[in-house]
Parts: C-alpha cells; sequence; structure tokens
C-alpha cells in the first residue's frame, strides 16, 4: 500500500519510532513529495528527527518524488487554499496518484474526499491497521509518540477513543 502522510504525520511517525515498523508490519511505502521532504521535514524537524528520515530514506521507507504537473498542480492549487504547502501538495499527489493519504486535518479530509475517492486515514487509523501485528508494542508505541512527538489524537478523530486506550500505561503486576 502507498500512503502519501502530510508532513505532519510522518515527523509524528519517525519522532515517535514507529515509521519503520509500520511500514514493515503494514507492507507500508511513504511517498512524500520532494519540496516537503526538504523544506518543512528536513530543515524544521529536530536533528534526532532528520537522523530518523534519512535512515527511513536510506532503507527505502520513505521516498519522494516530484509533483507532476496538470491534475497534481490543479490539486495544489485547490488545497493550498485551505491548507500549508505540504499539506496541501500530499494532498494533491495522493488524489491524483490515487493513493491513501495520511493526515489528522479534519478539514483537509474532508476536502481531499470531496475531490477524489482515495482513501484517508488519521495516524489513529494507522495505528489501527497496525494494531493486529504490534499489539505487544502498541500502547508503548503510542505513549512514545506522545511524548516524544507531542501528538495528541484529535477530539474529533473518529478512533479517538480506541487512541484513549492505547495510550493507559501498561499494568503492572506486583507478587
Amino acid at each position: 500500500m502507498t500512503v502519501v502522510p502530510d508532513p505532519g504525520v510522518l515527523l509524528n511517525l519517525v519522532a515517535g519510532e514507529c515509521a519503520s515498523k509500520i511500514c514493515k508490519d503494514l507492507e507500508v511505502r511513504f511517498v512524500v513529495p520532494e519540496h516537503c521532504l526538504c523544506e518543512e521535514l528536513l530543515f524544521e524537524a529536530p536533528d534526532k528527527t532528520r537522523a530518523a528520515i534519512e535512515q527511513c530514506l536510506a532503507r527505502e521507507q520513505i521516498e519522494f518524488d516530484l509533483l507532476q504537473g496538470g491534475l497534481e498542480h490543479d490539486y495544489y492549487m485547490e488545497f493550498s487554499t485551505a491548507a500549508s504547502d505540504g499539506e496541501a501538495a500530499s494532498a494533491a499527489m495522493a488524489a491524483a496518484r490515487g493513493w491513501v493519504f495520511a493526515t489528522d486535518d479534519r478539514l483537509l479530509r474532508r476536502s481531499f474526499s470531496r475531490i477524489c475517492a482515495a482513501e484517508t486515514l488519521t495516524t489513529a487509523a494507522l495505528f489501527k491497521r497496525w494494531e493486529p501485528s504490534a499489539s505487544d508494542e502498541l500502547g508503548e508505541a503510542v505513549r512514545r509518540l506522545c511524548k516524544k512527538a507531542g501528538f495528541l489524537c484529535p477530539p474529533d478523530d473518529p478512533d479517538v477513543a480506541l487512541w484513549k486506550t492505547w495510550h493507559q500505561p501498561a499494568l503492572t503486576l506486583n507478587n
């Protein structure tokens, strides 16, 4: 499955140290518009996150590609009225190519679904798909994502209740 995450989703997954595992376990390939990767991700991210992104690039878990003209440019112009450049470019690429788009921005998901029939996922929805293969490590990954990336699942996310159960600290039994 090819997923085009907006820069925020990708930064969260990389900073939370779960992008590689999700790629491997779900057989996902993340494709990001080239200017997002260079401008928004690599230059604005903390050093550790930049290094993690570069490791994912080296492992070919994240690829970057140029926006094509025509339909992608038209979609970019449409999405850029309500989103940042990186979000608009990611949405345009996913819409034009029929790939899955990952964003936590409710308005952008709504706008995307009006324009094309391709699937949209939130961070929580990606974790929901990952749950069967990552059940033992899911809670820790969620807590790491929240702590290291500062991610808070939006209250309007369809999977917010599930996210909250994953976010609960692991119970320990004392003998």
